[in-house]
C-alpha cells in the first residue's frame, strides 16, 4: 500500500515540479514578461489552495483512502488532458 501511494504521489508531482523547469520555454513561446510568467506558473497552484478545505471535509466524510485515490485520478486525468491539448495559438 505504501509503495502504491508513493508511486501515485510521484506521478502526481511530475506536473507541478516540472512546470518551473520549463518556465523559460513557456515564457518565450507566449511572449510573457517575468512577472506574467510568474503569475502564470503560480496560477497552477490556485486549485490546490481552493480545494484543500473541501478535500479535508470529504476525507473525513468518505475516508482518506477513497479521497486519495479519487484525487490522484483527477490529477492523472488533468495531466493527460494537458498532454493531449493542441497548440495554444494558431
Amino acid at each position: 500500500m505504501l509503495a502504491l501511494i508513493l508511486a501515485a504521489q510521484t506521478v502526481a508531482n511530475v506536473g507541478p515540479m516540472g512546470l518551473p523547469a520549463i518556465a523559460p520555454l513557456i515564457r518565450q513561446d507566449l511572449g510573457l514578461s517575468l512577472t506574467q510568467a510568474g503569475s502564470f506558473i503560480s496560477a497552477y497552484y490556485v486549485g490546490s489552495i481552493l480545494m484543500s478545505l473541501p478535500a479535508g471535509w470529504l476525507a473525513d466524510r468518505w475516508g482518506i483512502l477513497r479521497m486519495m485515490v479519487a484525487g490522484e485520478a483527477v490529477i492523472t486525468l488533468g495531466l493527460a488532458a494537458a498532454g493531449w491539448a493542441g497548440p495554444s495559438r494558431p
